[in-house]
């Protein structure tokens, strides 16, 4: 084609990365709000900083959902400020991962590098090498929206490398199809629906429906 598939006027820039994000993050569960403030309550009466940390990191991604991003943004801050007195590094972690899958969504790619590659390196500390499968893949997800493909790869080939060594199948199937943008971006289309064929068995041996939708 005459242009990059990323130029094509299909979805904005903003637009592109809220999807981006969506298909990548096969983990999140659906939480309402009403319950949010009476274990918050409890934590404040009792004075567990990480109880409260994570009620707040949990009300967040509610309103992350909900498109809110201000009010998201202000309450994984709160969630990072209370988890880091704590100590918890992996309640810190998913605040900081939180935070910047907003500004990825956002389309603020500069923070949303920032917020990833600080969770990227807590999870390293823990030394848990499953942890790092979906951080390498956002911070991959980052650089793909930049254009930067050379990293962009880097990233999405270790966190395929760790996703096979644990039989990761939602890690395996996101990070072939994610490799399939990056040589379909680089006009590499062979490459590209090697990966995207791959990506569809391990959907379907997976039975993750939804996603194959997204794929097609």
């Amino acid at each position: 084609p005459a242009s990059r598939l990323a130029d094509l006027p299909l979805l904005s820039a903003s637009e592109r990365a809220a999807l981006l994000v969506e298909w990548n993050d096969t983990r999140r569960e659906s939480r309402a709000l009403p319950w949010q403030s009476v274990p918050q309550g409890i934590a404040e009466q009792v004075g567990d900083s990480l109880g409260i940390a994570s009620v707040l990191n949990d009300t967040g991604e509610v309103y992350s959902f909900q498109g809110n991003y201000p009010e998201a943004l202000a309450y994984f801050q709160k969630s990072l400020t209370m988890s880091t007195r704590a100590g918890d590094k992996i309640e810190m972690a998913l605040a900081l991962s939180r935070t910047g899958l907003v500004y990825l969504s956002q389309g603020d790619y500069g923070r949303a590098l920032e917020y990833l590659q600080k969770n990227l390196a807590l999870r390293e500390e823990t030394g848990d090498k499953n942890s790092l499968i979906f951080p390498l893949l956002n911070v991959g997800n980052v650089y793909l929206q930049q254009g930067n493909y050379v990293q962009a790869l880097e990233y999405y080939q270790k966190s395929l490398a760790l996703s096979e060594a644990s039989g990761d199948k939602a890690g395996i199937a996101s990070n072939l199809h994610n490799l399939s943008l990056v040589y379909t971006e680089q006009g590499n289309y062979g490459q590209a629906l090697e990966m995207h064929q791959r990506s569809l068995k391990e959907l379907a041996s997976s039975g993750h429906k939804p996603a194959i939708g997204i794929t097609l």
